[in-house]
């Protein structure tokens, strides 16, 4: 969602615990190369998987005209779908938290876990890619009830 000309920014945050099997991966692509349909089928493939744990954070429209900074504004989304995670992790250890990008969120380096970023993650990486998809279809569902 940071490339969002209206509405507000959308990031999701995404756990695997152990024992999901392989074929969830299955069709989890960067969510720009997936048509709505794909985006949708894979999002209740996440959704239902009792393995699987995510939260989303939303910053506003009104928020970025305030923060005056669509990175920034992306960066807030992220640390608000962190924090919201955490407690849904049921005292799973974090690892490490990757971060689709070039840039570090500074709330999320301040929080004392491993941060790293991966440019492209959403092409690479199951979890980014997994983000990537539940926030699009996250926001998609937003804007269609803004629009109501």
């Amino acid at each position: 969602g940071t490339g969002s000309w209206a509405g507000p920014v959308v990031a999701a945050a995404v756990s695997v615990l152990p024992g999901a099997g392989a074929e969830l991966e299955d069709g989890v692509l960067d969510s720009k190369k997936l048509s709505p349909r794909q985006r949708e089928e894979v999002y209740r493939r996440l959704r239902d998987c009792d393995q699987v744990r995510w939260d989303i954070g939303v910053v506003t429209s009104q928020r970025i005209d305030e923060v005056k900074n669509i990175l920034q504004s992306s960066h807030e989304a992220m640390w608000l779908a962190f924090i919201s995670l955490l407690p849904r992790l049921e005292g799973a250890k974090v690892g490490s938290i990757l971060v689709d990008g070039v840039h570090l969120p500074e709330q999320l380096t301040k929080s004392g876990f491993d941060v790293q970023t991966q440019v492209r993650g959403d092409q690479s990486n199951f979890l980014i890619a997994a983000a990537s998809i539940i926030a699009k279809v996250e926001r998609d569902k937003l804007m269609e009830t803004l629009g109501s």
